[in-house]
């Protein structure tokens, strides 16, 4: 990965599976290993992923600026403005090897407040290079 880069990669997790996740980044270059490189790396859900996507094109714009001063406790409290990993906890910065297992104890699907369907959840597991790599 290369600074200011991300990835996703779409998955479709089932309620009572186990899922393990071990993910070891390294800095690539012309093909070579140089060693380590510290990541971040989210559990996400389909509707958080399009905050994320959101966010990730906004990140040098003014906007972006401002929504850093937020404080944390607040933007959870503001969900339908900025994206959170899954359960809250679903979150590993500044590392270059992070391991972590999720089981989903219960369907999970969203609802719009607009509308009267229910859609499934899918997940992304977001490895992100943002502000980690010089």
């Amino acid at each position: 990965m290369e600074n200011d880069s991300a990835a996703g990669l779409r998955l479709n997790l089932t309620t009572g599976q186990r899922y393990q996740f071990c993910i070891t980044a390294q800095h690539l270059h012309n093909g070579t290993i140089l060693g380590t490189t510290n990541v971040d790396v989210y559990l996400l859900t389909s509707s958080d992923w399009n905050r994320y996507e959101m966010d990730y094109a906004n990140r040098h714009s003014e906007w972006r600026d401002f929504t850093e001063e937020i404080p944390v406790e607040w933007r959870g409290w503001m969900g339908s403005f900025y994206w959170m990993p899954f359960r809250d906890v679903h979150a590993y910065e500044d590392s270059s090897a992070i391991q972590f297992s999720v089981a989903l104890d219960q369907p999970q699907v969203s609802s719009s407040m607009f509308e009267s369907m229910t859609e499934w959840e899918e997940f992304y597991l977001v490895v992100d290079g943002w502000d980690n790599m010089q």
